[in-house]
């Protein structure tokens, strides 16, 4: 294991904690929509924090997946 690789039990691999990173940060978009704003502002707040409860988990997951082949693809250079 290189100095870059992360353990096989560590807590970023664990796709629950992609969905609960997703769900929080989510939460805050959306609820910072809903305290301080009105209007068309709020409700683009809230639907930018669905996106992200959506999104984040699915990018995360990708991005952790993909760590082996980008560090594979770097060594061929």
């Amino acid at each position: 294991m290189t100095e870059n690789e992360l353990p096989p039990d560590h807590l970023l691999l664990d796709s629950r904690v992609h969905a609960l990173l997703g769900l929080i940060t989510g939460t805050i978009i959306a609820s910072i929509g809903v305290l301080f704003f009105d209007g068309v502002a709020m409700y683009a707040l809230i639907a930018f924090g669905v996106f992200d409860a959506i999104s984040t988990p699915y990018i995360f997951g990708k991005v952790m997946e993909g760590a082996d082949d980008t560090e594979q693809a770097a060594e061929g250079w």
